[in-house]
């Protein structure tokens, strides 16, 4: 058991050896368990209850043994009844180690019979019983340093954010102009296709005699065809859009 509060805090006295309480079942009372809370109200006429739940609480632990100076040593038994005397007065929280179960509250009861079972107090029957506040010891109340350290720390996280974000923009911005220059790629062959095809038409055609001959020519800039140019026979010329 560790004192958390008051004058001893950080100050401890194991259970061990002879010291240790019953085990449960070896005359022993040990125990651990929750129960649930709730408030049950029967309304008249209705056969079912409302049930509101409040939410679950450790129960409380009682544990039993026998303290002897023949084992532990000359007025040792009555020590140990004046240390748990003094953390039941202060009311002070403690913890309690047993095995692998930590639980966290005050001493709420406790009673001792002297010269049980023989006389004297070198032989002392005991028992104590534990009101839990919280499973395990509770984390330390925050200060002024560690919320200094808390708003550090949360902008680092956002900085890194942010870097991330930016990252992601850049990575994304990557995919577009690659998608943007395959269509662009796939327009210029489109284009280049098409351009072949008018240059194949570009040569004269006749529509036999007598009539007007048709000549085609086609203007191109690099990318697209702009304007095709039409001559008729008496090689006048007008221009239209392709």
């Amino acid at each position: 058991m560790e004192i958390l509060e008051g004058p001893r805090a950080g100050q401890s006295f194991p259970l061990i050896g002879r010291a240790m309480p019953y085990r449960a079942g070896a005359g022993g009372s040990i125990s651990f368990g929750k129960t649930q809370r709730s408030n049950l109200t029967w309304y008249p006429g209705n056969r079912f209850a409302s049930q509101q739940i409040l939410g679950s609480i450790l129960k409380p632990t009682t544990i039993n043994g026998v303290w002897k100076e023949r084992y532990l040593g000359t007025d040792r038994p009555i020590q140990l009844v004046e240390a748990f005397e003094e953390l039941l007065e202060s009311g002070a929280q403690m913890r309690l180690l047993w095995q692998t179960v930590e639980r966290q509250g005050i001493v709420k009861d406790f009673d001792w019979k002297p010269g049980n079972p023989v006389g004297g107090v070198g032989d002392i029957a005991w028992q104590a019983t534990f009101e839990w506040s919280a499973p395990a010891l509770s984390p330390p109340p925050r200060t002024v340093g560690d919320e200094a350290l808390s708003i550090r720390d949360s902008v680092i996280r956002a900085v890194g954010t942010l870097g991330s974000l930016g990252f992601a923009l850049e990575n994304f911005a990557a995919g577009a102009n690659f998608f943007v220059g395959l269509v662009k790629t796939s327009f210029q062959a489109t284009a280049s296709v098409i351009r072949n095809i008018l240059d194949n038409l570009a040569q004269p055609i006749g529509l036999g005699d007598p009539g007007p001959q048709i000549g085609v020519s086609v203007e191109l800039n690099r990318d697209l065809p702009k304007v095709a140019a039409y001559e008729d026979w008496n090689g006048r010329e007008s221009v239209r859009p392709h």
